[in-house]
Order: C-alpha cells, then sequence, then structure tokens
C-alpha cells in the first residue's frame, strides 16, 4: 500500500467515525447500522457483555438510548491500517447524556477500540469497545431544576 493510499484510508475511517457519532447523537438508526459491518461487535463495558451483529447492535443502542440526549466526541484517533481492507484504531471518548426528565445526566470520557474492515469499497466498523477512565453522574433535587427560559 502507498503512502498516499494509506492517508486515504485513514481520512475515510476519520469520516466514518464522524458519521458513527452523528447518527448516534441524532439517533439515525437505519445509517448507524450501515457504519458496522453485518457481524460487528459492539461491547461498551456494561453488564450486558457484547453485543454482535448490526441489527443487534441497533437494537440494543436504541433501547438503552432512545430517549436520552446525547453528545458524543470520538477525538486524537491513533489510526494504524493493518492491510488494504482492515485498520484499527484508539480514540479518545467523550460523551454526555441527559435524560428526558431533565434530572439526570452522565458525562464519561475514555477510550474507543475499534477494528475495522473495508467492505464493498467502504469502511466499516468490525468491532468497538469502550473503556472509560471517569464517569460523573448527577441527579438533580427538584428544588435545583429549571427548565431553560424559566427564569
Amino acid at each position: 500500500m502507498n503512502q498516499l493510499d494509506r492517508l486515504t484510508a485513514i481520512e475515510e475511517v476519520k469520516r466514518l467515525k464522524a458519521s458513527y457519532c452523528r447518527y448516534l447523537d441524532t439517533k439515525d438508526w437505519k445509517h448507524l447500522a450501515a457504519c458496522f459491518t453485518e457481524d460487528g461487535v459492539f461491547d461498551h463495558g456494561g453488564e450486558q457483555g457484547a453485543v454482535q451483529g448490526r441489527t443487534e447492535i441497533v437494537a440494543f443502542l436504541s433501547a438503552q438510548v432512545g430517549d436520552v440526549q446525547l453528545v458524543h466526541h470520538a477525538l486524537m484517533p491513533e489510526i494504524e491500517i493493518t492491510a488494504a481492507d482492515s485498520a484499527t484504531a484508539i480514540w479518545g471518548l467523550e460523551d454526555r447524556l441527559l435524560w428526558p426528565d431533565g434530572r439526570r445526566s452522565l458525562h464519561a470520557y475514555g477510550h474507543y477500540h475499534e477494528s475495522y474492515e473495508k467492505v464493498d469499497g467502504q469502511w466499516k466498523i468490525s468491532l468497538s469497545q469502550v473503556s472509560q477512565l471517569r464517569v460523573d453522574t448527577a441527579v438533580m433535587s427538584s428544588s435545583d431544576w429549571k427548565m431553560p427560559g424559566s427564569d
């Protein structure tokens, strides 16, 4: 693989990850599914363990965060192109979640450890594992909680 092909592949993997974050935050489940290989694996480190299969991944994520406001940032990628059709990466991760009642929130920091495959000319996530370094949660009492503009 020449240098131009390697750099192009790195940019395509970056674009895939950016799309993944946007589709997750906007709950665009159809396009999110297309980010994964058919037999992709997602493991966010929770009690339920890894989920395998793009349909199962999207069903899991939509059930977990379907009504939660999300913001995900994948930062500072360390991408290695291992072959013309495979790559690995570690991304810095910061995400924020706000539950619909506005009283519960979560702010997490960590890393995505991922593997990618090029399928029919498109990069896809074949493995996504999340390792969390820190998780801050907040629960506000009703006296602390105000809707924006309610002053």
